[in-house]
């Protein structure tokens, strides 16, 4: 059996770990000495002078005690301060770091808008120089469609210029060709009539004749530095009934080109010329030869 002396130090040993938890170290070494007193009356001992040194001895462990479990709290409280500090450092460091991984984010998030918006703009730079090409080239493309068109109308008026020209040409020819045909009547007709006459028709060609030159040398306008004497022999077919002049031939040249051309331009300019009303004289007369001399 276990003595109560046992029973009691085994039930103090195990309120000591109850109040080392929950009460301060000065707290607990009074209550051990209370509680140390109280077992000492409850065991028999009437006096403390028989064991003077176990009664003391108990107390001078509480403090040794109590010393240990002071070192030990401020121990832990000093691990948990550095604990602590070095929680609220890693704490701050996250946090600056979170802060700085922010702050590149939103850096990172502004070059890429930034670069976004360059390449937007450069986009639309393009798409503005593709559509002003664009425009360019329909605007040549309508040009050149344009020049087309103006070509392909000037061709067609050329053509039909010439057409209207080459009209009025056999238009002509056929005229004179009924012309020729009336005054072909007409001689044959005379001659009928007038068989066997003594014409003066003569004097009537030379005086036409004579007229004619004279018309021509009026609007004559010779060219300056011919040398005098230069002459030239033409052959003009004149049309009939209005005395306008078909065509112009050189029998001979004067070698100056110059002034066969002033010739020329003189018999077209005088033109038309007066005729006979003779249709026989008008048939000896509608071709005549003329020689122009250059007399200084």
């Amino acid at each position: 059996m276990r003595s109560k002396l046992e029973i009691i130090k085994a039930q103090l040993t195990h309120y000591w770990r109850l109040l080392n938890r929950s009460i301060p170290p000065l707290g607990i070494s009074l209550l051990l000495h209370l509680m140390l007193i109280v077992a000492v009356v409850a065991a028999g001992i009437t006096t403390f002078e028989k064991k003077p040194v176990a009664r003391t001895a108990p107390v001078i462990q509480a403090h040794a005690v109590d010393g240990a479990q002071l070192r030990a709290r401020a121990e832990e409280k000093r691990k948990k301060a550095e604990s602590e500090k070095r929680r609220v450092e890693k704490k701050r460091k996250e946090k600056a770091k979170q802060e700085k991984a922010k702050r590149d984010k939103a850096k990172k998030e502004k070059a890429k808008k930034q670069k976004a918006q360059k390449e937007k703009a450069k986009r639309d730079k393009a798409k503005k120089e593709k559509a002003k090409k664009k425009k360019a080239a329909a605007k040549k493309k309508r040009d050149q469609e344009k020049k087309r068109k103006q070509k392909e109308k000037k061709e067609r008026d050329r053509k039909a210029a010439k057409k209207k020209a080459e009209k009025r040409k056999a238009d002509a020819r056929r005229k004179q060709r009924e012309q020729q045909m009336l005054l072909d009547a007409e001689l044959e007709m005379e001659q009928l009539l007038r068989a066997g006459r003594s014409s003066g028709g003569d004097m009537e060609r030379s005086r036409l004749q004579s007229k004619i030159r004279q018309q021509i040398e009026q609007v004559w306008r010779k060219p300056p530095g011919t040398p005098v004497g230069r002459s030239c022999k033409v052959k003009v077919r004149l049309l009939m009934p209005d005395g306008g002049v078909g065509r112009i031939t050189f029998v001979s040249k004067s070698g100056n080109p110059a002034f066969d051309l002033s010739v020329e331009r003189a018999i077209y300019e005088a033109a038309p010329f007066p005729l006979p009303k003779s249709v026989e004289l008008r048939r000896e007369i509608g071709e005549l030869e003329m020689i122009f001399v250059h007399e200084g």
